[in-house]
């Protein structure tokens, strides 16, 4: 989670910015990113009962923001589409829960 929000740090340095996007495109680490996703789709549904651990979700959330980060320039934006970013994102069965609701009596 620390690394991610290094690496999200990094990317929001306007010169950096496309070292660490053609860094993590060259070496395979965005496709890894992406695979994480979906990997963890589980783990992140466990997460909408509120007696699970929030680790997850955290993880999940630095992961889009690095994302996000990368794909605010047009150079970004194409490299996370050529990964399947939509592929993946749609895979995840995240998206269609619901959080359990439960009333105090």
């Amino acid at each position: 989670m620390l690394a991610l929000s290094c690496l999200d740090s990094l990317a929001a340095m306007d010169d950096a910015s496309i070292f660490v996007l053609n860094y993590m495109s060259a070496h395979g680490y965005i496709r890894h990113l992406l695979d994480g996703l979906v990997q963890a789709d589980g783990a992140l549904t466990a997460t909408l009962d509120p007696n699970e651990p929030l680790r997850q979700l955290y993880i999940y959330e630095s992961t889009m923001s690095l994302l996000t980060r990368l794909a605010m320039t047009s150079q970004g934006a194409a490299v996370l589409l050529r990964s399947g970013l939509m592929a993946r994102l749609a895979e995840c069965g995240v998206y269609d829960s619901r959080p359990t609701i439960t009333t105090l009596q």
